[in-house]
């Protein structure tokens, strides 16, 4: 089986800009981006393979369609308000038994703060350029940081499938 871990794209569009160093539209505009590839260039060599990205709602579909395997789906939202619910009742879904001690030592050695406080001193091999791999971590934090054009183009660029999601009502 799979774990896919899904968020609001909003929020996405927050952390995506954070972690490229990029500008938030730049980053709305990759995620809008059909068939996205990444770390491809013909002028030097990259640090990484090339990744084939998708758009955003590529992404989400391509482990949302039917699959050999099944696929868990999880919301980043859901993990953020209670992640011991959602870890115990992924375990079972992966073929792991529940283990409540195991499961809350787990949660503790993977809070926001813990990882922050890691990632400052032995560094995260994902981190790239100047920021820190693990930002704010916030659920609805783009109600106050996205303008409403931003929103606007998000929702434009991926309304059904946020809406697939319920990430925005069906009547919107």
């Amino acid at each position: 089986g799979a774990v896919y871990l899904v968020r609001d794209p909003r929020d996405v569009a927050l952390s995506l800009a954070r972690h490229i160093d990029r500008s938030i539209d730049t980053a709305i505009e990759m995620m809008g981006t059909r068939n996205k590839l990444m770390s491809r260039s013909r002028y030097r060599l990259q640090p990484r393979l090339l990744e084939s990205w998708g758009s955003w709602s590529q992404n989400v579909e391509s482990w949302l369609a039917p699959t050999p395997f099944p696929v868990h789906v999880v919301s980043y939202e859901a993990m953020r308000a209670d992640p011991a619910a959602v870890l115990t009742g992924l375990l079972p879904v992966l073929g792991f038994p529940v283990d409540p001690a195991a499961v809350n030592v787990a949660v503790a050695a993977t809070t926001l703060e813990t990882l922050r406080a890691q990632e400052a001193e032995k560094g995260f091999v994902e981190a790239v350029g100047p920021n820190r791999f693990f930002g704010e971590g916030r659920v609805q934090g783009w109600r106050d940081r996205l303008t409403p054009a931003q929103v606007a183009q998000i929702e434009a660029d991926h309304g059904p499938m946020m809406r697939r999601l319920g990430y925005l009502p069906a009547d919107h």
